[in-house]
């Protein structure tokens, strides 16, 4: 139990991103409009630099939120310093990273915006924060 407890401590950073890319969100998509060779959008209008630049922020300014609070439970920090910044933005911009790439393959299967791809959209962002 103390162990899965530890797990989701530690991926929480890459976890929360994409729900607050998702809410802060719109204005100017990452691929500025740009179709693919296939004729599909590269991304869509789901992927914006703002929801990217968003997601990411919040996901690092988790992590420094833990950083403080987790002594008082017993739990792992990201390091201290400037050690934790490359950590946090490596699981917050990689959990971001991930389900961007997640949306281009989904382009490219002509899924709609928003459209399920099983077991991918449950997965993406966590490989994406572990590279």
């Amino acid at each position: 139990m103390i162990a899965l407890i530890v797990a989701f401590w530690l991926m929480l950073p890459a976890y929360v991103p994409n729900n607050f890319a998702a809410i802060f969100g719109g204005g100017t998509p990452l691929d500025m409009g740009r179709v693919f060779q296939d004729g599909e959008r590269t991304l869509g209008d789901g992927k914006t630099f703002r929801g990217t630049i968003a997601g990411t922020v919040c996901g690092v300014l988790m992590g420094l939120v833990q950083n403080q609070i987790a002594p008082f439970f017993g739990l792992p920090v990201f390091g201290t310093g400037f050690e934790q910044l490359p950590i946090l933005l490596g699981l917050s911009l990689g959990a971001m990273l991930g389900d961007i790439v997640a949306a281009f393959f989904k382009r490219r299967l002509r899924m709609k915006r928003g459209a399920p791809l099983v077991i991918i959209d449950q997965i993406d962002f966590v490989i994406g924060a572990w590279l």
